[in-house]
């Protein structure tokens, strides 16, 4: 597909969250999951599929991870976190 094929009103949005989202129009609100690549996983794409109903599988690398979001692994909070926690 072209650079501009899938272009929405919403141009906050990154180019790979776009992608997602127009790929994902046929599920919306059916509560399924994505696994996806990490070059795709993103805090800004399981947001934007969260809203949609749709849960997200995969990697997010380090620096796509916001410092507002970060917690000290060795912090109290940390430690006290289940797998899947929020």
């Amino acid at each position: 597909t072209g650079k501009t094929t899938y272009d929405t009103e919403d141009t906050d949005q990154k180019k790979t969250v776009q992608i997602c989202c127009k790929l994902v129009d046929d599920y919306v609100g059916s509560d399924r999951t994505i696994y996806v690549d990490r070059f795709y996983t993103s805090v800004e794409l399981m947001k934007a599929l969260r809203e949609r109903d749709i849960y997200v599988t995969g990697t997010v690398m380090a620096n796509r991870i916001p410092k507002a979001i970060r917690i000290a692994m060795n912090s109290a909070e940390f430690k006290s976190m289940n797998r899947g926690d929020k």
